[in-house]
């Protein structure tokens, strides 16, 4: 699996943001993040790309620490976002197991101190000696 899709829009046999859409109906390559590199500059195709899940936009022209610090910031929160994915399930888990025997120790429970009904009524609770 790739960390990350450095994709540019303008390729002979097809253009990036075709590629862009066909990669969010596939459920593994959806994930990983993909920049959108090209020499265009048209706010309308930079939000297209965006609305289809680019995570950034880098011009050709764009020099090479340019470039390499922009693909460091999408990696870094790609992994910031798998670490918290992973640690959400594991704490789900872990609240799912807690769940779990608190409803065994409720059962437990009410098996061994079975409920008495509760009298409604005030006047039925009233002994002779009360009236």
């Amino acid at each position: 699996m790739f960390d990350l899709i450095l994709l540019d829009i303008n390729m002979p046999s097809i253009d990036g943001v075709t590629i862009l859409e066909q990669l969010q109906h596939h459920p593994e390559l959806q994930k990983i993040p993909v920049i959108m590199l090209t020499g265009e500059a048209k706010e309308s195709l930079v939000m297209q790309c965006f609305e289809l899940g680019a995570k950034d936009y880098i011009n050709k022209t764009a020099r090479e620490l340019i470039l390499k610090a922009r693909i460091e910031n999408v990696l870094a929160v790609q992994n910031a976002t798998l670490a918290m994915d992973y640690q959400t399930k594991r704490r789900n888990r872990e609240l799912e197991v807690a769940c779990d025997r608190l409803k065994q120790l409720n059962h437990s429970f009410m098996k061994n101190f079975p409920q008495t009904p509760l009298k409604s009524n005030s006047k039925k609770n009233e002994t002779k000696e009360d009236r």
